[in-house]
């Protein structure tokens, strides 16, 4: 994957993402439940930024450094990938992707955590970044409702087990 990112920074792109998203993209062993709130996610960031990146959460990058340097950091975790989109948007980056095959994890857990917390830090660079424009079209206007209650509805229900310290049933199909 590095060969095909540094022949698109020679084509002059800012930033190439690995994306599971576009064609010859997938995953492999990666739980379903995972996959769907993946999907729903990407979905709704993909319209609210606006660049045609249709995997924005994917950290796997190579960004050109000079606009790196513009940008103060104020995220530590997994929401700097969107902090960083965010920003590099508002600097006009040129963005592509390039397919990848993302697989399960097999050695090693994750440390990412689906909480209301960091459904919020990823939720707010793609507000931040979203042009009101698409409000004027009614259709569009409708998926974005239709994406943003399906996402919240996600989280929240993955919440209320917690706050509550029920079993999650969606547990087994996460991890």
């Amino acid at each position: 994957y590095i060969l095909d990112f540094i022949e698109y920074i020679e084509k002059d792109y800012d930033c190439i993402k690995a994306s599971r998203y576009i064609a010859g993209g997938k995953t492999i062993g990666v739980p379903i439940l995972r996959q769907i709130i993946s999907k729903v996610g990407n979905a709704l960031a993909t319209l609210l930024f606006s660049i045609g990146v249709k995997d924005c959460t994917n950290g796997f990058r190579m960004v050109r450094l000079k606009l790196l340097r513009e940008i103060a950091f104020y995220e530590k975790g997994f929401a700097i990938i969107l902090e960083e989109l965010f920003h590099l948007k508002k600097q006009g980056a040129k963005f592509i992707e390039i397919p990848v095959t993302l697989t399960s994890r097999t050695n090693s857990a994750s440390k990412f955590t689906y909480d209301l917390i960091t459904f919020w830090n990823y939720l707010k660079y793609a507000l931040k970044a979203f042009p009101k424009k698409i409000f004027q079209n009614p259709i569009k206007a409708r998926i974005f409702y239709d994406l943003f209650i399906s996402t919240f509805s996600l989280f929240s229900l993955f919440i209320s087990f917690e706050l509550f310290g029920l079993p999650n049933p969606a547990a087994k199909f996460i991890v």
